[in-house]
C-alpha cells in the first residue's frame, strides 16, 4: 500500500520482500553468469560486453566501441582492448558504420551468438516455464513493476547517488572517502527525469 505521498514505506513487509526478492534475482543471475564465464574461460566484463553488442543487435541499433565504452563505463583503451580480445577469439567483428565510415561499429559474431543461445537456454527456459502459468495481466504488472525498479537502478547508478552515499566515492577535491564529506543531493532540474510514483 501507498504512503499518502504516492511512495511506498520501506518498513512494509511487502516492500521489504520484494526488495529481497530483487537482490535474490541478482545473485541468482550472477551465479549463473560466474558458471558460464568459467566454462567459457571469459572475464566478467567480456561477457557483458557481449550481452550489450547483442542487445544491440536485437535492437537493430549499430553499437560503436565509445558507445560500449560509456554502457560498461570503462576507458576507451580499456574497451578497445577488449573488441580486441573478443575479436581475436571471433565472438565479435568490427565493421565501418554505414553512415559515416570514419566510425567502427561492434557486432557480435553469428558463432558466438549461437555460443551465448545455447549457454543461456537452460536459464531461459527455466524463468520461461515459470512465466508461463502466470496470466498476461499478472505478467503485464511484473513487467511494470520490474521496468520501475530498473529505472530506479539505473538513475541511482548514473547519477553516482548510491557510491557517493556509501561513501565510496570521494567528493570533487576531496582526498578520503569520508561519507561525512559527501555532498548532498542535487536539486532536480526541469530537465531531470520525473522521479518514480
Amino acid at each position: 500500500m501507498a504512503g499518502e505521498d504516492g511512495g511506498a514505506r520501506l518498513g512494509q513487509p511487502a516492500v521489504t520482500r520484494v526488495l529481497r526478492l530483487v537482490r535474490a534475482v541478482a545473485t541468482q543471475s550472477d551465479r549463473y553468469s560466474h558458471a558460464i564465464r568459467e566454462r567459457l574461460g571469459m572475464h566478467s566484463t567480456d561477457l557483458t560486453a557481449m550481452g550489450i553488442i547483442s542487445d544491440a543487435a536485437r535492437d537493430g541499433a549499430e553499437l560503436t566501441p565509445s558507445q560500449l565504452a560509456a554502457e560498461l563505463h570503462l576507458s576507451a583503451s580499456a574497451v578497445t582492448s577488449l573488441v580486441s580480445r573478443l575479436e581475436h577469439i571471433g565472438h565479435v567483428r568490427r565493421l565501418p558504420h554505414v553512415v559515416d565510415g570514419r566510425k567502427v561499429v561492434v557486432e557480435i559474431t553469428p558463432s558466438a551468438a549461437d555460443l551465448a543461445s545455447t549457454s543461456f537456454q537452460p536459464l531461459s527456459a527455466a524463468i520461461r516455464a515459470v512465466l508461463a502459468s502466470r496470466s498476461d495481466a499478472e505478467l503485464a504488472l511484473v513487467g511494470d513493476v520490474l521496468s520501475d525498479v530498473v529505472r530506479a537502478m539505473t538513475d541511482v547508478c548514473d547519477d553516482g547517488r548510491g557510491a557517493r552515499a556509501a561513501g565510496l566515492v570521494a567528493p570533487r577535491g576531496a582526498t578520503t572517502l569520508d561519507p561525512a564529506a559527501a555532498p548532498a543531493p542535487r536539486p532536480r532540474s526541469s530537465g531531470d527525469r520525473a522521479p518514480l510514483s
